[in-house]
């Protein structure tokens, strides 16, 4: 593939959840509604500027480092003046935002100590059918951490890709009962694995594990619930998916189930 200029384009790389074509000018194709305006300088306000959403800036060619921006260009770390540097209590420090990749927030899990806050599987447990409607959205009863198909439900669990107890720890334990049941059943965040694989990934995020087959759209899988349901990921986690990624292409990140998988007859 070739950018508007004719020069080749990269793999996918840590830009996935944006879907953009990234090339060696940096500020190329852009096809996600997060780049929009994009300016000279790499600089954006996300949704427009009446959002109310702060400007960045992104300097480097895959887009995935934000900096501050003012005047409609970057401010580099090291930048602000004496004044602000000396200004230690500043309201601007202490609103800062923290640290994003892709959107999802960079920052260590949640200790979930709180009121109503305590980790219950059964909050996010799935409908007892889930196994029957996820092998009709894939046309049969196929695994694709394994890349494997099964000839009965028997045979296969339902996996919460990212896993409830993950998801709990990534922000879902300050959410109500109802938005934890209806991640337990949304189809986004649910496949089909077996018995074994299932009990070896348990609650490992990407930066503890990965499928042998199908890796780029189980990050790509990830990626999207949390931006869903607003979860954070942390350090090891990103540089896990980061690490993934640069060797997706576009295609990579979008399922296809073997075609030789057949749904059991009713």
């Amino acid at each position: 593939m070739m950018g508007s200029k004719g020069l080749p384009c990269s793999r996918l790389s840590n830009t996935v959840f944006a879907l953009v074509t990234v090339c060696s000018l940096g500020l190329a194709q852009i096809t996600s509604a997060h780049l929009d305006g994009v300016n000279a300088n790499g600089c954006h306000t996300p949704g427009g500027e009446d959002s109310g959403n702060p400007c960045h800036c992104h300097t480097d060619s895959d887009f995935t480092e934000e900096l501050a921006c003012e005047n409609g260009a970057p401010v580099q770390e090291g930048s602000e003046s004496d004044d602000d540097m000396n200004d230690e209590g500043s309201d601007e420090d202490q609103n800062a935002s923290p640290t994003t990749w892709l959107g999802l927030r960079v920052e260590d899990q949640l200790e979930c100590d709180g009121e109503g806050q305590r980790y219950i599987r059964d909050h996010y447990a799935y409908d007892s059918d889930a196994d029957i409607t996820i092998a009709h959205t894939m046309g049969g009863i196929y695994g694709p951490y394994e890349d494997l198909c099964f000839d009965s439900y028997r045979d296969v669990t339902v996996e919460h890709m990212v896993s409830a107890n993950e998801a709990h720890k990534s922000g879902m334990c300050e959410r109500d009962i109802v938005e934890r049941y209806r991640l337990g059943n949304d189809l986004l965040n649910l496949t089909l694995a077996s018995g074994s694989v299932n009990s070896f990934k348990s609650n490992k995020d990407p930066g503890e594990w990965e499928p042998d087959h199908n890796a780029c759209w189980y990050v790509y899988r990830v990626i999207e619930v949390k931006r869903k349901y607003d979860m954070s990921i942390d350090e090891r986690e990103r540089d896990a998916m980061k690490r993934i990624l640069a060797d997706c292409s576009v295609e990579d990140i979008y399922l296809v189930p073997r075609d030789d998988c057949a749904l059991p007859e009713e």
